[in-house]
């Protein structure tokens, strides 16, 4: 999933590109969007909302991100909506890790 989140930010970096910048405020060269997205791809890295967005296109589905006290995130559902969509839950503080995302699904 991660190939395949930085394959399509690569591929429409300018979609991505002006809404990266450092912690500094300082916005993302060429150079510096190239590091991220091989990061993405072959890290572990923290992953936010422009990768799941690129997740969501590249995989042509809506994703949907659950997390307490705010409405459900809704990413790709105008384009996708018709399809089962990718659900995640987001946890701010949950992990002594810090922000984290789970994976959910659907019992049967």
């Amino acid at each position: 999933m991660r190939r395949r989140a930085a394959e399509y930010m690569r591929v429409h970096r300018d979609d991505f590109m002006p809404f990266m910048a450092h912690d500094s405020g300082d916005p993302f060269d060429m150079a510096d969007y190239d590091d991220h997205c091989d990061s993405v791809e072959r890290s572990a890295a923290w992953g936010g909302h422009q990768e799941i967005m690129a997740l969501s296109h590249a995989l042509q589905l809506p994703v949907l991100v659950y997390q307490s006290d705010a409405p459900v995130l809704r990413i790709g559902e105008d384009v996708y909506g018709t399809k089962e969509p990718v659900r995640l839950s987001y946890h701010r503080h949950a992990y002594g890790l810090g922000e984290h995302y789970n994976s959910l699904h659907k019992m049967t």
